[in-house]
């Protein structure tokens, strides 16, 4: 799979107030995947506020132009959308956490001004969670759950692009990148919804060396 993309983000803290902040992005992206083939621009303007210490709520507007390829059948789309998001981090450590956890929320309606009967709106709902069974030898149990729905277009409808794909790093490991869910010819379409989970037991031998028993699961 190749993406090649540029990204380029402004954020202008202590925005009207001393917790909140403007945040900018565009972004221009070529993607070649298995399940589909997109070429798209977008760009958002986002609120974030600090409601209290690593709790963030942000909402905002956007807009995403793309032509997209899957199953021979090319599609263009002319989206407007309103992103919001929550986020939460109540982890003791930003890249090796052993206690606490993590939630993130994502909501957005998105509508097509191209074509007047097109609108569907997106959720995803993901949480982490860590926890030390054991000091020596160190065993540490890391949990994560996700869930998404997309409603309100038929599927066919729905872009390529913006549907649930689940497979890979960083979602199902043992399985090929897109590939736990929906197959057409053994080519991944993509669903409305996803539900994945994983349980980990972390093991340290030493400060750098450890080991990972893990079992993931779900689907698109």
């Amino acid at each position: 799979q190749i993406d090649v993309s540029l990204q380029s983000v402004f954020e202008k803290p202590s925005f009207l107030r001393d917790d909140q902040s403007l945040v900018a992005s565009f972004n221009i992206a070529n993607e070649t995947t298995n399940a589909y083939d997109s070429e798209n621009v977008s760009g958002t303007v986002l609120i974030d506020r600090k409601i209290r210490e690593k709790m963030v709520l942000g909402a905002g507007l956007g807009f995403r132009s793309s032509k997209v390829t899957q199953l021979e059948q090319t599609k263009d789309f002319q989206l407007f959308y309103l992103p919001a998001h929550f986020d939460w981090d109540r982890s003791n450590n930003l890249l090796d956490p052993t206690a606490g956890g993590r939630l993130k929320l994502q909501l957005a309606p998105y509508y097509d001004v191209a074509k007047s009967n097109l609108g569907f709106v997106k959720g995803l709902f993901a949480y982490s969670h860590y926890f030390k069974l054991l000091e020596k030898p160190f065993v540490l149990f890391a949990g994560r759950i996700a869930a998404g729905s997309i409603s309100g277009a038929d599927f066919e409808d729905i872009p390529a692009d913006l549907r649930f794909y689940a497979g890979g790093g960083g979602s199902i490991r043992g399985y090929a990148y897109q590939k736990v869910g929906p197959l057409v010819d053994k080519d991944p379409i993509g669903g409305r919804s996803l539900l994945e989970f994983s349980a980990e037991l972390r093991f340290k031998i030493t400060e750098t060396i450890g080991f990972v028993a893990f079992l993931d699961g779900g689907s698109a």
